[in-house]
C-alpha cells in the first residue's frame, strides 16, 4: 500500500495490493485495484493470473480459462498459470460424483452426493446465517455485494480430499472441512448420521468462515477459530424455524474439552494463542488450541446476566472485534 501511494506508475505493487485484497475478500476493492495496474501495464502476465481468481471465485471459469490463456502467451511456462489453469478446469467439472443434488436458497448454492439431505443441509446453512448475525451483529457489512455462497458436502472423506486436491494443490487430509478463498467453495464431508444434530457442526463451523469472508473480514486466527466453535454448538429444529439451543457443548465440543484436560500441563496463556501468527496457531496441538480459543470465546459470549447486565467481558471482545474490524490492512499488525 506505501509503495503504491508513494509510487503512482507501480504496477507491480499494484497487483500485489490487488492480491491481498482478495485474500480478505475486498473483490471489488481488488479488481479495481487490478485494472489500474493492467492499463499501465497490458502485458503484465501476474496481473491476468489474479483476473483469473477474481473470475473463479465469482463461478465464471470460462472466463477465468480464457485469461489465463492470455497470462501463458504473455508469460509461456509459468507454473503459477499452469497450476492456476488445472484448478480451474477440475472447478468446472466438479467433483466425480456418480449422483448429486443441488439445492438453492436466498444465500447458498450447495451440491452434494448425499442426495437424500441436500434440501435439509442447504436448510440448516440458511438458518445458521441468522445465529451468525445474531452472536456476531458488529462484524455485518451492509455493503458487501451479495452473492450465493458455493457449499459442497461429501458423503465420503476420500472424494473430499481428492476434490481438495485438484482445486486446491492439498488433500487437506488434517481437516474435516474448509473454505477456500481463492475458489469461494466450502468443502467438507459428512460420514457421521445426518439425522443426529451434532454432525451439523462442521457445518455450521466451516460456514462461519465463509459467512465472515463474504463480509469482507480477516479475523485474528485464535478469534476466527473460537468464534466458529461457538456458534458451531448450536441446535437447529429440523426445519431450521427455530434455534433449539445456543453455545450448547455438542459430542464435537465435548471431544475438545476432553482433549484441553488431557493436555492442560501444555496449554498456552492467552496472551500467547492471540499473538500467534498463522502458521504457528495450526503447528503443534492444534486441537488444543482450538479448544482453548473455543472455551475463551464461550465464556465471554454467555458471561454476565440474562437480562443484558454484568457482560462487560462481552462488551469488551466486541469492541475488540470493531477495533480490529476499523483497521486499515496496514495496522492490522498493529492491531
Amino acid at each position: 500500500r506505501r509503495c503504491v501511494k508513494g509510487v503512482e506508475d507501480f504496477y507491480e505493487a499494484q497487483v500485489a495490493l490487488s492480491k491481498a485484497l482478495f485474500r480478505v475478500g475486498h473483490h471489488e476493492k481488488a479488481e479495481a485495484m487490478l485494472e489500474k495496474a493492467l492499463e499501465l501495464r497490458p502485458d503484465f502476465a501476474p496481473g491476468y493470473q489474479a483476473r483469473s481468481q477474481l473470475q473463479t471465485v465469482r463461478g465464471q471459469y470460462d472466463k477465468a480459462l480464457a485469461t489465463l490463456e492470455l497470462a501463458e502467451v504473455l508469460g509461456p511456462g509459468d507454473p503459477t498459470t499452469t497450476a492456476l489453469k488445472g484448478r480451474v478446469i477440475a472447478l468446472a467439472e466438479g467433483p466425480a460424483w456418480a449422483v448429486r443434488k443441488r439445492s438453492t436458497t436466498n444465500h447458498y448454492n450447495l451440491d452434494t452426493d448425499m442426495v437424500d439431505w441436500a434440501d435439509r443441509f442447504v436448510t440448516q446453512l440458511e438458518s445458521i446465517r441468522l445465529r451468525y448475525e445474531e452472536a456476531y451483529p458488529i462484524l455485518m457489512n451492509p455493503d458487501a455485494p451479495e452473492r450465493k455462497a458455493s457449499v459442497l458436502i461429501f458423503g465420503a472423506a476420500e472424494g473430499y480430499y481428492q476434490y481438495s486436491e485438484r482445486t486446491s494443490g492439498d488433500r487437506s487430509e488434517n481437516t474435516l472441512g474448509h473454505f477456500s478463498p481463492s475458489t469461494g467453495q466450502l468443502l467438507l464431508f459428512l460420514e457421521e448420521d445426518p439425522s443426529d444434530w451434532n454432525s451439523y457442526h462442521v457445518i455450521f463451523h466451516e460456514g462461519m468462515h465463509q459467512w465472515c469472508h463474504s463480509n469482507g473480514l480477516s479475523l485474528p486466527f485464535w478469534a476466527n477459530e473460537g468464534m466458529a466453535e461457538y456458534v458451531g454448538g448450536t441446535r437447529l429444529s429440523e426445519d431450521g424455524s427455530t434455534i433449539e439451543e445456543r453455545g450448547a457443548i455438542d459430542s464435537f465440543l465435548k471431544q475438545r474439552l476432553r482433549n484441553l484436560t488431557a493436555n492442560w500441563k501444555q496449554r498456552l496463556t492467552w496472551q500467547k494463542i492471540m499473538t500467534e501468527s498463522p502458521q504457528e496457531f495450526y503447528a503443534g496441538n492444534a486441537p488444543l488450541k482450538y479448544a482453548q480459543a473455543w472455551t475463551m470465546i464461550h465464556f465471554m459470549m454467555e458471561s454476565g446476566f440474562v437480562d443484558g447486565e454484568g457482560q462487560e467481558l462481552k462488551k469488551t471482545f466486541e469492541a475488540y472485534l470493531q477495533h480490529f474490524k476499523e483497521v486499515s490492512l496496514d495496522e492490522k499488525r498493529q492491531a
